[in-house]
């Protein structure tokens, strides 16, 4: 109802499929993965919770071709190793067996098998990858090797917080850091006025006809949110919904404040 009542066809920053990203990190951030999808190996994405470093990642996926790319994303990695590459199995359509030799080597065969007969690269992005236990990264690297070492047949994106790159830098994970072709560190939008323009591009295209948002207002949500996209998605849904309750067609500043400070307490009572 509050999207009806601001005409909007959808939550401006939400996730769905006219979800924006930040222009100009996102054709750096392309850039990198068109030339890793060239050469083929791995690529690490790194930045805070919220950033919108998925985002930025699914934006690029609609680029590719799904004739010539077969793309494999797995948000679970909090599990063990086996049971990721079971979940790999699963996606690639395999009859994997209960030993793990077995769905390695199955793996390893199909993935060879998918690049030089089907003439389709894979493409497996394990994102919340800070959770991958120190084993499945150590050991990643014998996975990754086809053909005596000899070639790479698939595209391998680790998305994660920056505890990742904390767990990279241990020793183990050294083979696996020497075949990482590019590090790139999504960002916070922190500059203020790239922010506001973000921000109105995603309300006009969202439906908006009309100012929702104050100049202050944008001060405030970039404050609150720090430049975070599903914080500031966050407040902005809220307080649509206090200003629709009370038949408000905008977002006056006082919502913004008590939302920001509804949403801190609930913040402060789970993390006291």
């Amino acid at each position: 109802m509050y999207l009806k009542h601001f005409g909007l066809k959808y939550d401006p920053l939400g996730k769905g499929e006219k979800a924006m990203v930040d222009d100009e990190q996102y054709e750096k951030l392309k850039q990198k993965l068109d030339n890793l999808l060239a050469t083929r190996g791995v690529g690490l994405v790194t930045g805070e919770a919220g950033v919108g470093k998925t985002r930025a990642v699914r934006s690029w996926i609609k680029t590719l071709n799904p004739h010539t790319c077969k793309v494999i994303y797995q948000p679970d990695t909090h599990f063990g190793p086996f049971c990721i590459y079971r979940q790999l199995g699963e996606a690639l359509g395999l009859e994997l067996g209960s030993r793990y030799s077995v769905v390695w080597k199955n793996l390893k065969q199909d993935l060879y098998h998918c690049y030089h007969e089907k003439k389709i690269t894979p493409i497996w992005i394990l994102d919340e990858a800070q959770q991958l236990s120190l084993k499945f990264l150590a050991d990643l690297p014998l996975f990754l090797n086809i053909n005596c070492d000899s070639e790479d047949v698939m595209v391998l994106l680790l998305i994660g917080s920056p505890r990742l790159t904390t767990t990279l830098q241990k020793q183990i994970c050294e083979p696996l850091v020497s075949r990482i072709h590019f590090h790139f560190d999504w960002k916070p939008i922190d500059d203020f006025l790239r922010f506001k323009a973000f921000l109105q591009s995603a309300f006009q295209g969202a439906g908006a006809q009309t100012q929702i948002l104050s100049e202050t207002g944008y001060q405030i949500l970039h404050m609150a949110s720090k430049g975070r996209l599903r914080y500031a998605n966050r407040i902005i849904v809220h307080a649509m919904q206090k200003a629709a309750a009370q038949n408000i067609n905008h977002l006056p500043d006082n919502i913004l404040t008590e939302v920001i400070e509804e949403l801190r307490s609930i913040t402060s009572s789970i993390n006291p």
